[in-house]
């Protein structure tokens, strides 16, 4: 099949995004420089054998009719496009219901195909929500003009500035103008409460300031983040009653616990009258991690206020108050652990070495390795990486890592005043491995470069959780997580990056540690993520 005289004409160097002339005359699309809807003409294999003159015949007494082209929804990459054939039945896209789909709905299905990771039906329907909350936004698109050019806004902004389309990068500035016009619109309206399709526009305007270039206005995240959070505190367990509304609670709530968590601020939705609220919109061991983190913010903040403590005795109980409360915290960590194991076993595996370019072709491996100079390699410092059965597993194991490692600190704040027997105590039940969330037993000491396989001391349970999470960022950089594995990692990131940055001075491989953390950062920064200004002060670009 040739492309259609109109779209050959046209060069395939089109003004708009994508062009679907091929794909409304049932054309097969070759040759063309931006990804198109390919039309599968041989769906079957009744289509071969309808191929087959002499065939036909037989197969038309059996009843059996011409089998119809299929139309895709879903886009295939530029680099795919010479292996997709119309008679090429291996490489199946799922089909489109719509006969006829728009360009708006191909562009949109391109966006969800790069953003979202890979198996979203080969998980359970109560993990699904965890990434997949923003295929609902696809199915209900046209219910709100606000939804639907915040929607559009956060698929041009991202494939924008991930491809470095610069186009599409001016289209979205123009759409970002449009969206929070229409968004304060739809929020000063006077007839009636804001919807979850409001509150889903929000959303989608804060991931679109993850990636929008516009460096020159303030960054939004965090007050879009405030935003929702006013809109749940006033509609409370209204915004509930639908699934996309308990997913978007969720989302908001552990976005704003990271930024509170950075900031050291106020958090809205960590306040003890949503806690009902936590209770009917958790859905999966992710959500109750995050319920048992909400804490940590007010133990570092109550632990900053006690540096301008000057009475001894005040201060000696103040510390212990907080010794107690984050001892708390961890026991509860530790129950929330068991219960993970109880439905996956094995949440981690240790696998092999890592490749030469640690992130299977992708750009930020090829950053982060870049960072280092002369034999400080990312193969030296972490000989194996993990692996997770989904990506949900990977990021509650290594937000569970992170706020290890935040707890621990506080405690070993508090040792030098509740004494360093105290503090033992705690760490001893680190020793046997278990309560790491590790694979033990296994040759850990080539990872610390240390022959022990199990923490014996403070500090070693800290490195141990710390690289465990560097091990992990090879699992979420790989091109089959899409742009969410690389986010669900940042803050986990950011905190070994900091426990790296605070180490001694004379400690070179906590350096090269650091550095390598600051190589991922700048990778991600490569690919179109700009970071809020908490993880802008710690990871300034070089």
């Amino acid at each position: 099949m040739r492309p259609s005289s109109s779209a050959r004409a046209e060069d395939c160097d089109l003004a708009r995004p994508e062009c679907s002339n091929c794909t409304r005359n049932g054309h097969v699309c070759r040759g063309y420089k931006r990804p198109r809807v390919f039309v599968n003409y041989a769906a079957s294999v009744a289509a071969a054998v309808f191929a087959n003159a002499e065939a036909t015949q037989d197969m038309l007494a059996l009843g059996l009719t011409r089998p119809k082209a299929k139309r895709w929804r879903v886009y295939v990459g530029p680099d795919l496009r010479q292996t997709i054939q119309p008679d090429d039945t291996d490489n199946c896209i799922v089909a489109s219901p719509d006969s006829r789909p728009s360009e708006r709905s191909q562009f949109l299905s391109r966006f969800l195909d790069l953003f979202c990771p890979d198996g979203y039906e080969a998980i359970a329907q109560s993990e699904q929500s965890a990434y997949f909350w923003i295929h609902e936004l696809f199915r209900s698109h046209g219910q709100s003009a606000a939804l639907d050019t915040a929607f559009s806004t956060l698929a041009t902004t991202y494939i924008g500035e991930s491809k470095r389309d610069s186009q599409l990068q001016r289209y979205a500035a123009v759409l970002h103008d449009r969206s929070l016009r229409d968004l304060a619109q739809s929020m000063g309206q006077g007839g009636g409460p804001a919807d979850n399709n409001v509150l889903a526009a929000i959303m989608c305007m804060a991931f679109t300031e993850v990636f929008s270039p516009l460096r020159n206005r303030e960054h939004g995240w965090i007050a879009h983040n405030k935003g929702a959070c006013e809109l749940i505190e006033s509609r409370g367990t209204a915004l509930l009653q639908t699934e996309l509304g308990r997913n978007l609670f969720l989302r908001l709530r552990i976005t704003g616990l990271y930024s509170a968590i950075g900031r050291r601020e106020s958090f809205p939705l960590a306040d003890r009258k949503f806690n009902h609220l936590s209770k009917l919109a958790n859905a999966n061991y992710f959500d109750y991690l995050i319920e048992e983190m909400m804490l940590i913010r007010q133990l570092l903040k109550d632990l900053t206020d006690i540096v301008t403590e000057m009475e001894e005795v005040v201060l000696h109980t103040r510390v212990m108050g907080i010794f107690a409360r984050g001892n708390a915290i961890i026991r509860s960590l530790f129950c929330w652990l068991a219960d993970l194991k109880l439905k996956y076993p094995h949440p981690c595996v240790w696998l092999g070495e890592l490749a030469d370019n640690i992130s299977g072709s992708t750009t930020i491996g090829t950053a982060a390795t870049s960072a280092f100079t002369g034999r400080s390699s990312a193969q030296e410092l972490y000989s194996q990486h993990l692996g997770f059965p989904n990506l949900l597993v990977a990021q509650a194991m290594m937000h569970y890592w992170a706020a290890m490692i935040i707890l621990l600190r506080c405690v070993l704040s508090c040792v030098r005043i509740v004494g360093s027997q105290v503090a033992a105590s705690l760490f001893l039940k680190f020793q046997s491995g278990d309560c790491l969330g590790l694979p033990f037993p296994v040759a850990y000491g080539n990872i610390m470069g240390k022959e022990q396989q199990t923490a014996c001391e403070p500090i070693d349970v800290l490195l141990q959780l710390a690289d465990a999470i560097a091990c992990s960022v090879q699992y979420c950089i790989s091109p089959s997580k899409g742009a969410v594995g690389p986010l669900v990692m940042l803050w986990p990131l950011w905190v070994i990056k900091d426990l790296h940055a605070n180490a001694n001075a004379e400690d070179m491989v906590s350096q090269r540690k650091h550095e390598y953390c600051l190589g991922v950062f700048r990778g991600l920064m490569e690919r179109g993520v700009k970071f809020s200004q908490p993880l802008q002060q710690y990871t300034p670009p070089k």
